[in-house]
């Protein structure tokens, strides 16, 4: 009974592969690929067979898939997370010094809460990008000045559709006493449906941030779309757009660096001042974070000058803004965000130097 469960949940796991023979890898190489997997899901019990399933089947990046890192050895680890990595979600992928953990942020134990273990859930694991697409100038002509406030006294500045597109900074008008007693955010942002600002300003504290379409996958710390209060209903393109951002992107702030990471099946589109300082260059640019992929878009430890020179500069220079689905600039017909169906904009305090 047991061996026909396994049998069978051998077959679906193996099943599920998105890595083939042909132009990913040759007909040797496969075969060796075949091998090592089976040694893999040969060594886990009937519990890990099953979780594992549902994982690679319906791509869940909820739930955790951990071994002993004790037994194996560690640099084993490094190879299993390759390994399922490669077969289930990048037949590209060269060497595990392309992938970076997720930070969990479900609400469940995550990589730092284990003990002893280990994830190797393919799906916690995002392939770090390095690709970038060159700015296009934006066409000149009118500006849109739209200013709104939100319950908290936070008023974002106007979005300049000029060649620059600065967005002035968001500023605090008025604070009551506990308010000025809690700790600042590191984080605030706005959700934009072209030129339409939609919900209140969010103010993130924690570390992993989430920003994604609805809850229907559980709990999240961050922002769910969905549950913004409109004052007017989308239109049908924008709705298509909404509904392929699905979980989104996660932002996090890990020893003083920021990175993006895309969660959602769409390519997402970062533009904005950060991008710029770091690429050391005046130039605008769009940069594209394909679907699984994540991003550094602030080192700490990169250039110290160039830190202490943006913590002296104002707010706006810690902006970044993010187009889901749908890219601008060169190549498109969209030649600013502000076209764009759904995008965000954040506002970044910087860690003190």
């Amino acid at each position: 009974m047991f061996r026909l469960q396994r049998r069978y949940l051998v077959q679906k796991i193996w099943s599920a592969r998105e890595i083939c023979i042909g132009d990913q890898v040759s007909a040797k190489a496969f075969g060796f690929l075949k091998e090592a997997v089976h040694n893999f899901l040969g060594g886990l019990d009937l519990t890990s067979l099953r979780r594992l399933a549902k994982i690679v089947s319906e791509k869940d990046s909820d739930a955790c898939l951990s071994v002993n890192h004790l037994n194996p050895a560690e640099f084993c680890i490094q190879k299993q997370r390759y390994l399922i990595s490669r077969v289930w979600r990048w037949p590209d992928l060269k060497d595990g010094s392309e992938l970076k953990h997720i930070e969990d942020s479900s609400g469940e134990e995550g990589e730092a809460g284990m003990g002893d273990c280990l994830c190797v859930n393919p799906f916690h694991f995002s392939r770090i990008s390095k690709r970038e697409i060159p700015y296009q100038g934006l066409r000149g002509g009118s500006k849109s000045n739209k200013t709104t406030q939100d319950d908290s006294g936070l008023s974002c500045g106007s979005v300049d559709t000029e060649s620059s597109q600065k967005t002035k900074a968001c500023q605090v008008s008025t604070c009551t006493k506990r308010e000025q007693a809690r700790k600042r955010p590191w984080l605030t942002l706005a959700y934009w449906e072209r030129e339409q600002r939609v919900g209140n300003m969010y103010h993130g504290y924690e570390n992993t941030i989430n920003i994604y379409e609805s809850k229907s996958k559980g709990h999240r710390h961050g922002l769910c779309l969905k549950d913004l209060n409109r004052t007017c209903e989308m239109n049908d393109n924008t709705k298509i757009a909404f509904r392929n951002i699905g979980e989104g992107i996660q932002v996090s702030l890990e020893d003083g660096d920021i990175w993006v990471y895309n969660k959602s099946q769409s390519p997402v589109f970062l533009n904005g001042e950060l991008l710029q300082r770091l690429h050391h260059t005046d130039t605008p640019r769009v940069d594209k974070l394909p679907s699984g992929y994540g991003r550094k878009v602030f080192d700490c430890n990169a250039n110290v000058s160039t830190r202490q020179s943006l913590d002296k500069r104002r707010e706006e220079q810690h902006c970044l803004r993010v187009s889901f689905v749908k890219g601008f600039g060169r190549g498109y017909k969209r030649q600013t965000i502000m076209n764009c169906p759904c995008w965000i904009e954040m506002f970044f305090t910087l860690p003190a130097s």
